[in-house]
């Protein structure tokens, strides 16, 4: 499968595009990619616990 377009010329976009969507990168990015979303929930879980907390614990000030 091809995302980009050939042309005759080897540009330095088209190196770039090849290495991008090489096999071996796609692999990388499937193999690490529960890792990356498992960080990010918890980061997010982490974030929406301190917000909650937060704001209830400064809710009886006036500012």
């Amino acid at each position: 499968m091809r995302f980009y377009i050939e042309s005759d010329e080897d540009s330095f976009t088209d190196r770039i595009l090849r290495w991008v969507f090489s096999e071996k990168n796609r692999e990388r990015y499937l193999k690490y990619w529960w890792i990356i979303s498992t960080i990010r929930i918890a980061v997010g879980v982490s974030l929406l616990l301190l917000m909650i907390l937060a704001g209830y614990k400064f809710t009886h000030h006036p500012w």
